[in-house]
């Protein structure tokens, strides 16, 4: 009876250990499958439609046959819409397009992009819902390859600007972020904090920065935005001015900052600069409707303006 009970026990052990082991190969198969699903799906994202809840990174743009390395300068470029604003950042084949001007000038504005962008469109930053800034996205998106979009708070009446994002690759709300241009290249987008029902309030503030060269465009940030904002930027040798000038928010430009170019897009007859204004800042104030589009190139340790052919030709005769 003994002898029975005992082989009935190592019966049962027998199958215990059966069933454990079953259950251990069953879990390490559907953990091997788990993980080959999500690493697959993961690459796919990554090449196709970039997290658009971290930076994006080199490896993104690398897996674009777009890419190329810099050439060891970068393109700074503010374009002349009037009384609105777009600037285009060019380091290699990698370009970012931040706002899109007022609409009566988007022929304009498609003939600079034409003129200096080299496929596709790598970003678009839409800064403020301003119109001086959004009206020419329609002709945008509609006219070139966009890759990945980020924009602002639109506010409630922002849905049409939506929609018309919508055919960029990737869009998304911005946020303090990173995006990746190339070798020593970043085009950082700074989200404000306040708390405002004004739309413009919310405007988001990017930052170019190219080897130890660095470009700040204001777009409609208050003085409140515009004092934090320079509290994280380490260095600027450009700014371009908050709401086209205007120099009631920018007078929360720290005096004696350590930039040396200022510019503002504005519209003939806006009084901008005001003296006001450039005694605040200690220097002159480039302005689009003066000057046209205002070109800069950066080494990436030292920034130059480069004038249109004309302009050139004109100096030397002088």
């Amino acid at each position: 009876m003994s002898t029975r009970n005992t082989e009935k026990r190592k019966k049962r052990r027998r199958r215990r250990k059966v069933k454990t082991s079953v259950k251990l190969i069953t879990a390490v198969v559907v953990l091997v499958l788990s993980l080959g699903t999500y690493t697959g799906i993961r690459i796919y994202q990554l090449r196709n439609n970039p997290d658009p809840y971290g930076d994006i990174s080199s490896q993104d743009l690398a897996d674009d046959d777009s890419f190329t390395v810099a050439d060891g300068s970068a393109n700074y470029t503010v374009l002349n819409l009037g009384q609105g604003e777009a600037i285009i950042v060019k380091v290699g084949n990698v370009e970012a397009l931040i706002d899109t001007g007022p609409a009566d000038k988007s022929k304009e504005l498609m003939k600079a992009l034409k003129e200096n962008v080299s496929g596709q469109l790598e970003y678009l930053v839409i800064t403020s819902p301003a119109p001086g800034r959004t009206g020419g996205i329609g002709a945008v998106v509609d006219g070139m390859s966009v890759g990945t979009c980020v924009y602002c708070d639109l506010g409630e009446e922002g849905g049409e600007i939506r929609e018309k994002l919508l055919k960029c690759k990737t869009a998304f709300p911005g946020k303090d972020m990173s995006l990746d241009m190339g070798v020593d290249a970043t085009l950082s987008i700074i989200k404000p904090e306040v708390s405002s029902s004004d739309a413009r309030d919310q405007s988001l503030v990017t930052y170019f920065t190219y080897g130890t060269t660095g470009f700040v465009g204001l777009s409609d940030a208050g003085k409140e935005e515009i004092s934090r904002a320079f509290g994280d930027i380490v260095m600027s040798n450009v700014v371009v001015l908050s709401q086209y000038g205007a120099s009631e928010p920018n007078m929360a430009i720290p005096e004696g900052n350590y930039s040396t170019t200022f510019i503002a897009s504005a519209a003939k007859d806006s009084g901008v600069p005001t003296e006001e204004l450039t005694d605040h800042l200690k220097g002159s104030v480039l302005t689009t409707s003066s000057e046209g589009n205002i070109n800069l190139v950066s080494t990436g340790s030292v920034v130059e303006r480069v004038l249109p052919a004309e302009e050139e030709t004109k100096d030397s005769e002088e």
